[in-house]
């Protein structure tokens, strides 16, 4: 006794037209899914070479995934950036509050004599200094007004 074995195979056929010729052929969805992916070439019955020309949704997504990177890492930088500068303003603004409180003091900056002079100076002339604290503005001294 014989056995006979059948077997079924169902192909997916899609019509492409030559680029060159027009020659209307088929290809394998499977076959065609491949050089969607890899952009490879193949040849129609006439030997016209072809080849799917542009982004597949693949390189498209991996594409935009590369922008989007490239533009969080470029907000982190900024972000990272701003922070920094905000840091060396409080730091920058620090040293003029330690130096105002010497000066309203009568001390020297540099040195740390006592001038009783300059506070009492102070304390006369120029009554609201002692009030830097809340003012966001720094007025320099210049060099005359120094001497």
């Amino acid at each position: 006794m014989s056995y006979v074995r059948n077997t079924s195979v169902i192909i997916t056929i899609t019509g492409i037209d030559c680029s060159v010729c027009g020659m209307t052929y088929g290809l394998d969805e499977d076959f065609r899914q491949r050089r969607l992916s890899d952009g490879k070439t193949w040849w129609c019955p006439n030997g016209h070479t072809q080849h799917f020309v542009g982004e597949t949704d693949e390189q498209k997504v991996k594409r935009l995934e590369k922008s989007l990177d490239r533009a969080n890492s470029a907000t982190r930088a900024a972000r990272d950036q701003a922070d920094a500068a905000e840091r060396r303003r409080r730091a920058m603004k620090g040293q003029v509050t330690r130096l105002k409180n010497k000066i309203a003091k009568g001390l020297c900056p540099v040195c740390g004599q006592e001038f009783p002079e300059v506070r009492d100076h102070m304390a006369n002339e120029h009554p609201d200094f002692h009030d830097h604290e809340e003012s966001e503005t720094v007025v320099p001294i210049e060099k005359s007004e120094v001497n």
